[in-house]
């Protein structure tokens, strides 16, 4: 049980982080005449990721993020260096939640597996 409960609550961690993926891309949004703005990367079966992007539509590498900032006003690029770091943060905790609910409910099943297994008469 400790297993499928700790897969559950990882799994519902990975809301909450999609949520605030969700607000962060609103907020990047909002920026007047904005020039880089945040989308969500969504691979199948292997989880979700913050992804820089330009007004003009090309991807912005993480690296190269805080340099592009260099003529906007120094509060804005602090705005950015703090959403940034978020993003570093949430896009992390991501993968490290996904991890661990597949983690768990595997040993849950494994653990199921032998229990029932035992239950039904077969050597341990």
């Amino acid at each position: 049980r400790i297993a499928s409960t700790a897969s559950t609550q990882f799994s519902a961690e990975l809301g909450l982080i999609d949520r605030r993926m969700v607000e962060l891309i609103g907020m990047t949004r909002e920026v007047p005449g904005w020039n880089i703005c945040l989308y969500i990367q969504r691979r199948s079966g292997r989880g979700s990721s913050l992804r820089w992007r330009s007004s003009a539509g090309g991807i912005v590498p993480d690296a190269k993020l805080l340099p592009s900032l260099h003529g906007y006003p120094k509060a804005l690029q602090e705005w950015y260096r703090s959403v940034h770091a978020n993003v570093l943060w949430l896009n992390r905790s991501e993968r490290i939640c996904r991890r661990l609910t597949f983690e768990y409910s595997e040993l849950a099943n494994s653990i199921s597996g032998m229990l029932t297994g035992r239950e039904a008469g077969l050597p341990a």
